[in-house]
């Protein structure tokens, strides 16, 4: 039998059902299991919760915040955040047929796909009955919103809704398997990357050691953002470990442009709970994150390396460490140190993407060699999208360009947003540098579709890079339009090296509407702006100055080497080679400028290079 919305009688129904079937997904209520073609997925409680309300009113959008009360009863204050990653890993567990689990945004969740209900033998406990009718649910909104994407607040729920949904959470709690306590089972080794041992969480509390184990697990699948929530959650929860706001600490003051006052205020709070403990390793880490944060990158260097002798597996220490000898151009000694981090799986993201680095510092044969002995069955999707970025080392930009069309593809298909959103720009950069420019905008829009999954930089990156296509094209206003939206942005927010090209990209596409000159940190962002008022104000010397200082601070050797080369082009002056865009680093909306610089030189005669990203 069909289970449609117009057959929809919670009170009758549900109470002979013993779970749902629909394409060939089963969902299997007693044992709490998600089957596709018969093979059990790996599901987390809220994530099957989640499925088996949507399979009672399957092509029925249910309002977000009719969702948040049924999966989180009991008047708690429950971020949006957590819905997001419940329809994230309700995705992964519907595998193939993730895509019938649609997103409205802004309005709510449905299953895009009819429902069969499968009898039980014998009827299911009286409290299956009790689950509630998410179609008045929905259309009853009992939530207040504060602002998008930030907590919701419930501040009433009708009483019938309100017991059917505490039976039927009931009912959950039975049927969920009893797991043994925490300290019962998590010893030893924490996170292999990091080094962090179970004596090092200094846990008051049994379930810290395994929240934290998660949260770290969910950053290697790419959800940082759940992961951070987690780590919040245990923070506030138990008040001894330090181990939450050290790696809060660490994540929020990620990048060039990360939130250092955050950060600083995360590392304090941790160096209070670590005081006089005695745990080197927890003072070595300190070191590292306050290093990363604010310190130079011989700083950090130095830091990683202290913690490598501490625990010689740390092998998230050897890609830190990689990547700043990189940035700092030292690629020989990042190569060194980047093969020193053994590959044995494509399961973990951080330590896959570590496969692709040594590519990218010089070993492209050597990376080839371990894709090759690992092989696509250990992670299809990490293997098409990591072959991707070996062949754009490579330069195989043809081969690249179809790997990461197909690891998009797998990506969408497995809700592996993070790996959608790379795999689509990069094709993007491959499009949009050999002038594909209509396949360069449509992969872009695609990507920006899931932006709420995104972070700021890449939303702005899509922006800039599509006003830079527009502006190509001669549509002018599309162009405009896009450069305002990356430039609407609240600057708090806003890591500092993407505000700084966006200041710099709109100085250059509007040239006589100069903002007010931004407070830039980097002295050589700083003289690349006053290089372009300079030229704008037809004062050549002045702007040759203020070139030579760029020049003098690394302009050349960083992410704005292009905007200088750019000014090197309309000075008259010889340009400088361009350095290839490897590791492909945001912001990739340089690729356009690229572009436009080797036509010019075309056109002067000179030798443009190949059309590489």
């Amino acid at each position: 039998m069909a289970f449609h919305q117009a057959d929809y009688r919670p009170a009758n129904y549900i109470q002979n059902v013993q779970g749902f079937r629909f394409a060939n997904v089963e969902i299997d209520i007693p044992s709490r299991e998600v089957r596709v073609a018969g093979r059990p997925q790996n599901c987390p409680p809220k994530a099957f919760e989640l499925l088996l309300l949507l399979c009672q009113a399957p092509r029925t959008t249910i309002a977000r915040a009719a969702l948040l009360d049924a999966l989180w009863p009991g008047g708690q204050v429950i971020s949006d955040e957590a819905l997001t990653q419940a329809v994230f890993r309700a995705r992964n567990a519907l595998g193939e047929h993730a895509g019938l689990l649609g997103t409205v945004r802004g309005v709510g969740v449905r299953l895009n796909t009819p429902v069969m209900a499968v009898q039980a033998k014998s009827a299911v406990p009286e409290t299956l009955r009790a689950l509630p009718r998410l179609q008045d649910a929905a259309e009853a909104d009992p939530v207040e919103s504060v602002l998008a994407g930030q907590v919701r607040r419930r501040t009433w729920v009708p009483w019938s809704i309100a017991v059917a949904v505490v039976l039927a959470m009931l009912l959950v709690a039975l049927l969920r398997p009893t797991v043994p306590s925490t300290a019962e089972t998590v010893s030893g080794l924490v996170d292999e990357g990091y080094g962090l041992m179970a004596e090092d969480v200094l846990a008051s509390k049994p379930d810290t050691v395994s929240m934290i184990a998660d949260a770290l697990q969910n950053d290697a699948r790419g959800e940082r953002q759940r992961a951070m929530t987690l780590l919040e959650a245990t923070h506030a929860d138990d008040p001894t470990t330090p181990i939450p706001a050290l790696f809060l600490a660490l994540w929020t003051g990620a990048g060039a442009g990360g939130d250092l006052v955050r950060s600083h205020d995360w590392l304090a709070q941790a160096g209070e709970r670590i005081g006089d403990s005695g745990d080197l390793y927890l003072k070595l880490f300190l070191d590292y994150i306050a290093a990363e944060g604010s310190g130079t990158p011989q700083d950090v260097i130095r830091t990683a390396g202290a913690l490598l002798d501490l625990r010689p597996g740390a092998w998230r220490m050897h890609a830190a460490r990689a990547h700043l000898m990189e940035f700092m151009g030292m690629r020989e000694a990042a190569l060194r140190e980047i093969e020193q981090v053994k590959v044995d799986s494509l399961s973990d993201r951080k330590i896959a993407l570590t496969i692709a680095d040594r590519a990218s510092m010089g070993n492209v044969d050597g990376a080839q060699a371990i894709l090759d002995r690992l092989g696509p069955a250990s992670d299809p999707l990490q293997y098409t999208f990591i072959s991707g970025r070996v062949a754009w080392s490579r330069g195989d930009f043809d081969a690249a360009h179809q790997y990461f069309q197909d690891a998009a593809d797998q990506a969408y298909k497995l809700a592996r947003l993070d790996v959608f959103w790379r795999s689509l720009v990069f094709a993007a950069s491959i499009d949009a540098a050999n002038g594909r420019d209509t396949a360069a905008i449509a992969r872009l829009e695609r990507a920006r579709s899931i932006s709420d999954e995104a972070s700021i930089d890449r939303e702005i990156d899509i922006s800039l890079f599509l006003a830079q296509l527009h502006k190509a094209a001669g549509r002018n206003e599309e162009a405009r339009v896009e450069l305002e939206r990356a430039l609407d942005h609240n600057t708090e927010d806003v890591p500092k090296d993407i505000l700084t090209v966006a200041y710099l990209t709109a100085l250059r596409m509007r040239p006589g509407n100069a903002d007010q000159h931004p407070d830039f940190a980097n002295a050589a962002a700083d003289a690349l702006w006053r290089a372009q008022i300079d030229l704008q104000n037809n004062d050549l010397g002045a702007a040759r100055a203020a070139l030579n200082k760029a020049r003098y601070n690394g302009a050349f050797q960083g992410r704005l080497a292009d905007e200088a080369r750019w000014l090197e082009l309309q000075l008259g002056e010889p340009v400088t080679a361009e350095q290839p865009l490897d590791p492909p680093y945001s912001p990739l909306s340089r690729v356009v400028l690229r572009r436009e610089i080797r036509l010019a030189m075309e056109e002067r005669g000179g030798d443009p290079g190949t059309n590489r990203p």
